[in-house]
């Protein structure tokens, strides 16, 4: 997700444009200040606050936008689950794909799922139904 510019008469004002737009609370905003803003004098010559922001990106939405934009370019239309299973020394990070054709996506014995896997995550496991 890309960031997207917001406006306010401050930054506190810039912030909740963004927040009730995006439909997020602060805490699930990023954000940077482009431009502080000022009253002017009098009113006169006043310029308004300006933010870039978009949501938070977890590891999970990293992942499927990735994997999104790889189906995508594959010409493959599939559903994507993902589910991160966290452990004390290992985080796990399940991918289920479930679509059509789904023999393109794993290849000659198994090497673009393998390279698939590779370019999100080494701890990547990926479970695909036939």
């Amino acid at each position: 997700m890309e960031f997207k510019e917001y406006q306010g008469k401050s930054v506190e004002e810039a912030i909740t444009n963004a927040c009730v737009e995006l439909g997020l609370t602060t805490d699930q905003l990023n954000y940077e200040v482009v431009e502080k803003g000022s009253s002017g004098f009098l009113g006169l010559g006043s310029k308004p606050a300006v933010i870039k922001a978009r949501k938070n990106q977890s590891v999970k939405d990293i992942a499927e936008e990735f994997l999104a934009s790889v189906l995508s370019a594959m010409d493959i239309t599939a559903k994507i689950n993902i589910d991160i299973e966290e452990k004390e020394k290992e985080n796990i990070i399940n991918v289920d794909i479930i679509g059509d054709d789904m023999g393109i996506l794993i290849g000659k014995r198994g090497q673009t799922l393998d390279s698939l896997q590779y370019l999100t995550s080494h701890d990547c496991i990926f479970l695909i139904p036939y």
